[in-house]
């Protein structure tokens, strides 16, 4: 999906380390843990609340509590995609 466009298209690969907890305005692979989730999002921390938002300004942000996150893991790298 375009949701972290413009930094991230698809196709690209996103290396994440799940040694390097997110912090505030951070990259990371959020994974939730009530169903599992994973989702590619900037972190960003507000109080006791997690905003997990969308790079693309067309996709809202999404609101959580800290409980609601199982781990996150920092983005890397991302390897561009050429071609189709």
């Amino acid at each position: 999906t375009d949701e972290m466009a413009p930094a991230y298209a698809p196709g690209d690969v996103v290396v994440v380390s799940p040694s390097r907890a997110a912090t505030h305005g951070d990259d990371c692979l959020v994974r939730f843990a009530d169903t599992d989730e994973a989702l590619l999002r900037r972190y960003y921390v507000e109080g006791e609340r997690i905003r997990l938002q969308p790079l693309n300004p067309a996709y809202p942000p999404q609101l959580c509590r800290r409980d609601e996150i199982k781990h996150t893991a920092g983005v890397v790298c991302r390897i561009e995609r050429i071609g189709k």
